[in-house]
């Protein structure tokens, strides 16, 4: 019983920290939609954070704990199907791939996409 009840907790603070990690990105971005440099530094910076929440979803489905980020994305889209942008913006974090100034937008709303499939993922867990 104490490990589900510990479980039960695990998976309630992953939704909250999911969904209001979510409702962050969206707001940060209305306020650097215009500037493609800030922007580029938010998906950076929001991929470390939907990538931990990946971490956590694995791990409450049983999924070994990967540590590395490109392990946590590579088991992830084992779970969740491909999330081509996060790989993109995980490739371009590494200097393997750059995001091109004047597609950082396009690239934001694939990005969103990938991060409301995990956030799914998280709604889908169960006790």
């Amino acid at each position: 019983k104490r490990h589900r009840d510990g479980r039960a907790a695990l998976r309630r603070q992953c939704e909250h920290e999911a969904r209001a990690k979510l409702l962050r990105l969206r707001a940060l971005y209305l306020d650097v939609a215009a500037r493609p440099a800030d922007l580029e530094r938010l998906l950076v910076g929001s991929l470390k954070t939907f990538l931990v929440i990946l971490r956590h979803v694995l791990h409450l489905r049983g999924v070994d704990q990967p540590m590395a980020y490109p392990d946590v994305l590579a088991a992830g889209e084992r779970l969740l199907g491909p999330l081509p942008a996060f790989r993109r913006v995980l490739e371009h974090r590494s200097g393997r791939h750059r995001l091109g100034r004047r597609d950082v937008r396009e690239e934001f709303s694939r990005h969103l996409a990938d991060a409301e499939r995990v956030v799914a993922a998280v709604d889908a867990l169960h006790d």
